[in-house]
């Protein structure tokens, strides 16, 4: 089954830590909706949980990283997930001020959600450069995936932050910048065969006040269908020395 991203909403809550997101379209029942979340506030955080439509439904964690100095990042889905609904509302922890989500519903994708995640990888860059990684994963285990990416962080000196990410095949979302120093982007990219992947970039700062945190994760494709083999039966008929 092919993979499709259906449709995507982003958005960010900086007065408390539910995040309400409006899909443009009535998810369709079955696909796989993908959170991808950051809070600006290191330090053993966790997702209160998301709703679709007010449950639920299947959603959980598919993999997170805190990253010590920078930020705390989410994966999570809902595979199988409700159809006819437009409203997500991700809940952050007790305290949050700075959360950021970026929604897609993608088609195509494994069923349930133990059985979702690939690879995964991870990176943070503490006041060096420009340059920002997820660094790069193992070779992926099949052809049929899809990687998606996020890299948050601030301007620890001040000042606007326009990021650049990775070039196609991948897809970078706009980024999100709720307040002046302080930034996100997503992306992803619909792989056709085995390879290892990162997500990585560039920004418009210089010096050492940079601080970046990245991830990626690859999740599985739906198994394709695979039709039953041809039984050949053979009858032999005892005829007069004929079979």
């Amino acid at each position: 089954m092919t993979i499709t991203v259906v449709q995507h909403v982003q958005g960010y809550e900086t007065t408390g830590g539910t995040l309400t997101l409006t899909l443009g379209s009535n998810t369709t029942g079955g696909n796989c909706l993908v959170a991808i979340t950051g809070i600006n506030q290191p330090g053993d955080l966790n997702l209160a949980g998301i709703t679709l439509g007010g449950s639920a439904g299947n959603w959980g964690s598919v993999y997170t990283y805190d990253a010590t100095d920078v930020a705390y990042l989410a994966f999570w889905a809902d595979p199988g997930c409700a159809g006819g609904q437009t409203q997500v509302v991700i809940t952050g922890p007790s305290g949050t001020t700075q959360l950021y989500a970026d929604v897609y519903e993608v088609s195509g994708l494994a069923s349930t959600l133990g059985g979702l995640l690939d690879r995964s990888v991870h990176h943070e860059v503490d006041g060096t450069g420009a340059a920002w990684t997820s660094t790069a994963t193992a070779t992926t285990t099949q052809a049929s995936e899809i990687a998606f990416g996020i890299v948050n962080g601030f301007n620890n000196a001040g000042g606007a932050v326009t990021l650049t990410g990775p070039s196609s095949p991948w897809v970078n979302e706009p980024q999100i910048t709720p307040t002046t120093p302080s930034f996100q982007m997503t992306g992803y990219n619909i792989l056709s065969s085995e390879a290892a992947i990162t997500y990585n970039g560039t920004s418009n700062m210089t010096g050492s006040n940079n601080y970046y945190a990245a991830a990626l994760v690859t999740l599985f494709g739906a198994a394709p269908f695979a039709a039953p083999q041809s039984r050949i039966v053979l009858q032999a008929v005892n005829r007069a020395g004929t079979y």
